[in-house]
Formats: C-alpha cells, structure tokens, sequence
C-alpha cells in the first residue's frame, strides 16, 4: 500500500483538539463573556483563583464556572413559587 501525501489520499484524519485545561486572561473573558477588568478585580479581591505560571495568570475552565455561578441571578428563577400560591 502506498500513501500519497500530495493528494491526501489514505490520509489520517488529524486528531481532535486536546480540551483546555487552563486559560488565559482573554480567553477566560470570552468564556465567561465579561471584560479584563472584572477578571482582575475579582482576582485582586479573591472571589476568583488564578495560577501564576511564568508571567501567564491562568484559570481552570471549572474555578471560572464556580465563579459566574456565584453570581446573584437575576430575573424571573423557574423554581420560585408566585405570591398569590401561598395560603
């Protein structure tokens, strides 16, 4: 069998992308759809956990979930039960 790398034929697929176990400053601002700001101020006021490694501040994609989620919600919460239902 012979393999043509000019034409792809009997090419590999290449592989799926790894998950991100860290990220950076800007891409935890797109995960988690806020700006630099609000990630470095809730670093400096330590309601968000960062790592230090070389001159990077990197965050674990779970550290960035607890800290959105530890956010009052806001608007109308599935689970409420209306005012009029209670005797």
């Amino acid at each position: 069998m012979s393999f043509d790398f000019e034409e792809g034929r009997d090419a590999l697929p290449p592989p799926p992308p790894l998950p991100l176990i860290s990220l950076t400053v800007d891409q935890a601002v797109q995960a988690t759809n806020t700006n630099r700001s609000a990630i470095f101020a809730a670093v400096k006021k330590g309601k968000l956990q960062g790592r230090k490694v070389g001159k990077l501040l990197l965050f674990e994609p779970a550290e960035l979930r607890r800290w959105i989620a530890s956010h009052p919600i806001r608007g109308r919460q599935a689970d409420a039960v209306p005012a009029e239902a209670h005797p």
